[in-house]
């Protein structure tokens, strides 16, 4: 279970955005729980060098912080463009990523290397 900071756009003082139940799936392409442990082992070395670090999305260069919504758009941006959809802003690919990989059929693992 995923909970996100405090602090959405939806967030309230009454109110405070539900977690996120992540699970397992048949299809390991598809397999959530396996590329969220794949990237918490793959990041570990540079997670352990700030202790307080409790983001899932970090940094990759510089200093060790959590990576910005910017930062994690960019980082969706090549994916898309290899898809053709490369003129749509980067609301469009925060919004869309997943669901519009899976609905083209897309593996994850086309894009990241095991």
């Amino acid at each position: 279970m995923f909970w996100p900071a405090f602090g959405s756009k939806t967030d309230r003082t009454t109110r405070r955005q539900s977690g996120w139940l992540i699970q397992r799936s048949d299809n390991l392409d598809l397999d959530m729980v396996r590329w969220l442990k794949l990237l918490l082992q793959l990041s570990s070395s540079r997670r352990g060098a700030r202790i307080s670090l409790d983001n899932l999305f970090i940094t990759t260069r510089g200093e060790v912080k959590p990576a910005s919504r910017t930062v994690i758009a960019n980082w969706i941006k090549p994916v898309f463009i290899e898809l053709g959809r490369e003129n749509f802003s980067k609301h469009y690919y925060k919004s869309v990523s997943a669901p519009s990989l899976h609905s083209d059929n897309i593996l994850l693992s086309s894009f990241v290397p095991i």
